[in-house]
């Protein structure tokens, strides 16, 4: 006898509906989206071709973009390619003992040459004096050949970069002065565009990046803080005030609008009622995602040190109308500043709650900061479903203790902005490095311990030899500064000699 039963198929992921396939994936992360796209050709074909599937991983923050791509403008075919490795990257930062590839750089001087991870993980800035250069990491040599992309008529202090789109960068370029030690000249920044070529030829002479436009505005101060977050170009004013005014400078600026505005602020009142109180305004940028303004200051008592508190400000973003001079001379910007409002303030304290990874949607990372003693790191993060307001929808996580296993050691802390978290480097017994850091989509804590260079291995075990100068975690990247001590007839005794590593994972 034949049974009339119709075989039942078995549901799985290849054959159910497009629809289905993405509601099921949503918020999945990018191994298992690639994994996933691996099993059949129906499912390669989904996932090549879904952006939405892609836009929707929790970590597609991680995405190693290509050079002067946003992912807005990375193509949908293009993204599984750059997932597969983040993957790869991802596995071996998860591994604590992975062995990275060193690349020498260059030896010398520390202050002369500076180098500067771009954005792609192709390309680095190399600066000296008054010029600019941009090399291919994928060359051979790293010894500057070619002309400089950019000569400067002061010497070049602070470049920042962002990525726009369609193969083109931002860069801001800070101009000290004639010398590095003239702080009396007028402050100058240069707003330049770079193209990169389609095609990142090692040989290909025509292959490298261009300037496309130049723009030089004087400032009416000497910046130490920038933040770019195109359109926006934001300059602060580090002061440190004493009597009844302690004003913030700054100076934004809307780059495709061709306007301004000066911008001034008075710290909060209850922090500075106690006679005597000063201010030191330390840094301001632009948040990428709540289109506020984010402040740094601490304020302390004069002639005593108790009473140091640091503050973290959040503000609205004024609305920028001025045109900007035809001179492009922006001191006049700050003769009618606009006043920052404050919308919220934190103190930053020692927090208790752990950081819950992956970091959950309802919070909004704002910056790290790091005890004293430098030993912990704090996330400061927005709850945007709290019925809190103002200052509690503020929360600080603890990111994790300096214990690895049952043995405690020194521990580097690494973000995306690393300048604030700069620490000097301190070796294992076993000739490594330890360097903890969160990554950029906040779903993870990775550890690492980088071997030491053999030619820094003679080092008493706790001596200071180098330091964190560049991180590029999604692109597995790392720019290390390491001392060396050399003696030579030019020089009696001992000198302090600098190679750069370029750590690659």
């Amino acid at each position: 006898m034949f049974s009339n039963t119709v075989p039942t198929m078995v549901p799985n992921l290849d054959n159910l509906a497009v629809e289905l396939i993405v509601d099921i994936l949503r918020g999945a992360d990018l191994q298992t989206i690639t994994s996933i796209g691996l099993t059949s050709s129906r499912l390669y074909h989904i996932v090549k071709t879904d952006r939405k599937l892609w836009t929707d991983a929790r970590d597609i923050l991680d995405l190693p973009l290509q050079t002067g791509e946003t992912l807005a403008t990375t193509p949908t075919s293009s993204i599984l390619p750059l997932a597969l490795r983040a993957v790869s990257v991802q596995k071996h930062l998860r591994d604590p003992d992975a062995k990275p590839h060193f690349r020498l750089l260059h030896m010398g001087d520390y202050e002369t040459p500076a180098w500067k991870l771009l954005p792609g993980g192709q390309w680095m800035l190399f600066k000296r004096n008054h010029c600019i250069w941009i090399l291919n990491i994928r060359a051979e040599s790293t010894n500057v050949t070619s002309p400089p992309i950019f000569v400067a008529p002061k010497v070049i202090g602070r470049c920042v970069v962002q990525a726009m789109g369609n193969r083109e960068m931002c860069l801001i370029v800070n101009l000290l002065g004639v010398s590095r030690t003239s702080r009396l000249e007028i402050p100058q920044v240069a707003v330049l565009r770079l193209r990169f070529p389609l095609l990142q030829s090692v040989d290909d002479g025509d292959s490298r990046p261009q300037v496309t436009r130049v723009n030089f505005y004087t400032l009416p101060f000497h910046p130490n803080s920038i933040s770019l977050r195109w359109p926006l170009v934001l300059f602060g004013r580090r002061s440190v005030l004493i009597g009844p005014r302690h004003e913030l400078n700054a100076v934004i600026l809307n780059c495709e609008a061709e306007t301004g505005a000066g911008l001034a602020a008075l710290p909060p009142e209850d922090e500075v009622e106690a006679l005597g109180a000063r201010c030191d305004w330390m840094s301001i940028h632009v948040h990428p995602t709540l289109e506020k303004l984010v402040i740094r200051c601490q304020i302390f008592h004069v002639g005593g040190s108790s009473g140091l508190r640091i503050l973290i400000l959040l503000a609205d973003i004024p609305t920028i109308r001025h045109s900007l001079p035809d001179d492009s001379n922006l001191v006049s910007l700050t003769q009618s500043p606009q006043s920052l409002h404050f919308t919220h303030k934190h103190p930053k304290v020692r927090g208790t709650s752990r950081m819950p990874f992956p970091l959950p949607s309802r919070y909004v990372p704002i910056m790290e900061y790091m005890t004293d003693s430098g030993y912990q790191m704090y996330s400061l993060c927005l709850d945007t479903h709290t019925e809190r307001r103002d200052d509690e929808e503020l929360i600080a996580f603890v990111v994790m203790t300096e214990t690895w296993g049952t043995t405690s050691f020194f521990t580097n802390f690494c973000a995306t902005e690393i300048s604030p978290h700069q620490r000097n480097l301190e070796r294992t017994s076993d000739n490594r490095i330890s360097m903890q850091f969160v990554n950029s989509a906040h779903t993870e804590v990775s550890k690492l311990r980088i071997p030491i260079p053999p030619e820094v291995r003679q080092h008493p075990p706790n001596s200071d030899w180098g330091e964190v100068l560049e991180t590029d975690m999604n692109q597995g990247q790392i720019i290390l500064a390491v001392q060396n001590h050399r003696t030579g007839h030019a020089h009696p005794g001992p000198r302090r000699v600098y190679s750069h590593y370029l750590v690659q994972y």
